[in-house]
């Protein structure tokens, strides 16, 4: 079953250290059984998945990253298991 179990919405976000962002004015939605669950909180401490990641390349359109950012781009992509031939071609 591919369905949305949960999802965390955060109206802005601060990076505390490498690994972790806190997270300001979240609402963190929930499903299980058929039922909807709702938890809102000032702040959340949150793992980001782009630890190794600069923030600017995440942001930026493919086709404007340098030979290196490219190449840093698609390993991260391939680790992750997301698909990266769009990219690879590009190189």
């Amino acid at each position: 079953d591919l369905s949305l179990e949960s999802y965390i919405f955060a109206r802005s976000a601060s990076i505390e250290d490498d690994k972790t962002w806190i997270l300001h004015g979240v609402n963190h939605k929930k499903w299980l059984n058929g039922k909807e669950t709702l938890e809102t909180s000032d702040n959340l401490a949150w793992q980001s998945a782009f630890t190794s990641m600069n923030l600017e390349e995440l942001s930026m359109p493919g086709n404007t990253f340098s030979v290196r950012q490219l190449n840093h781009y698609i390993h991260y992509l391939q680790e992750t298991g997301q698909p990266s031939s769009e990219y690879r071609l590009a190189l």
